[in-house]
């Protein structure tokens, strides 16, 4: 299983990433080591600080100006309102040639391959009609066979229901309740796919 989100689309150092949060999110990096207590501080610190209705507002108004200073150039951006530059091909092959890798990695070991949607949280709000990232993979798991699940409809339709977006205020990651649609369409879905057992 493969879970495809918008960030895809950009090309990540991972080192440097490493290395920026190393220090402060343990989790993300190393699931087996214990934190330490400089580290653990910095972690509950940045709890803290989310939970600050006040403080990711701030946060809020400094992206959006960063943003809309740079929104021609920012990949979300282009992908959802169907921008098919030259950039966002480049990206859209870089994209598809990794799933092609995962493919191929997946008819050698025996294994089948489902790629997950997973959609940006302003797509709860706006159904982005020219939307290319959804679109292109949805095409390209066609074409090459790949099992896909695309969870915007049962984030949608679960946002339409309650009134409410399944996301955490001011921060944009899917809280209990979306993780709660999320789990139960994936296991729906992959209880719903034939079985491979003898």
């Amino acid at each position: 299983m493969y879970f495809g989100f918008i960030d895809d689309f950009r090309e990540s150092d991972i080192q440097k990433w490493h290395k920026r949060f190393a220090d402060t999110d343990w989790y993300m990096f190393d699931l087996l080591n214990k934190p330490t207590q400089k580290v653990l501080w910095h972690w509950k610190l940045r709890q803290l600080a989310r939970q600050s209705a006040l403080l990711m507002w701030i946060q809020d108004i400094i992206n959006n100006i960063t943003d809309n200073r740079n929104m021609q150039e920012n990949v979300e951006f282009k992908l959802l309102n169907g921008i098919n530059d030259d950039d966002i091909q480049l990206r859209i092959r870089f994209v598809k040639q990794n799933l092609e890798n995962l493919k191929r990695l997946s008819e050698i070991n025996g294994f089948s391959l489902t790629l997950v949607l997973i959609p940006a949280a302003s797509q709860l709000l706006n159904k982005y009609p020219k939307n290319l990232y959804q679109n292109i993979l949805k095409q390209y798991a066609t074409e090459k066979n790949i099992d896909l699940l695309d969870l915007r409809p049962f984030l949608q339709h679960s946002y339409e229901e309650k009134m409410r977006l399944p996301i955490i205020p001011f921060d944009g990651h899917y809280n209990a309740e979306g993780h709660s649609v999320i789990s139960s369409a994936i296991a729906k879905h992959l209880s719903d796919l034939p079985s491979h057992c003898e």
